[in-house]
């Protein structure tokens, strides 16, 4: 299941990324205001991460610990997860929105504004991501051997 959804979080990773090229470009996205159906894709992959890191952060004794969370995290997967956030929150603070867009009513075969896409699918990206990294992490912990299955030389 963690595989399935680690596909789902990395497929909506990329849609996003592809999405917000396209606003950066400013060029007219296939689909119009369908893209920004991605916002509801984020619960199908939050959900599971919030239960999956509940699960992750309880070490053998019971207790809950985060240090337990970033164990299976290399050291590649953090740093691009903290450098997406803060690009997101870039955007948020610097693109310039148009007055009045949040009184324009989007129809399905309108096109976005590119600047209401850049925010958003930085935003989308860095969640999407985020779901991946916590599923790859999950995936790594069950994919390695138990330590005592590593080394039965030493199970005396």
């Amino acid at each position: 299941m963690n595989a399935l959804l680690m596909l789902i979080s990395g497929f909506g990773f990329t849609a996003s990324a592809w999405a917000h090229g396209m606003a950066l470009a400013q060029a007219e996205i296939p689909g119009g205001s369908r893209v920004l159906w991605f916002q509801l894709g984020i619960f199908v992959v939050w959900v599971p991460v919030i239960i999956l890191q509940y699960r992750m952060a309880r070490d053998n004794t019971g207790h809950e610990t985060d240090q337990n969370l970033w164990t299976d995290y290399p050291t590649w997967l953090r740093v691009a997860q903290y450098l997406l956030f803060f690009y997101a929150a870039f955007n948020l603070f610097t693109t310039d929105v148009p007055p009045g867009w949040n009184r324009i009513h989007f129809r399905t075969d309108d096109p976005p504004l590119p600047a209401i896409v850049q925010i958003q699918s930085s935003v989308w990206m860095s969640f999407y991501f985020a779901a991946f990294a916590v599923f790859y992490s999950s995936f790594r912990r069950h994919s390695r051997p138990a330590p005592h299955e590593a080394n039965p030389e030493t199970d005396n």
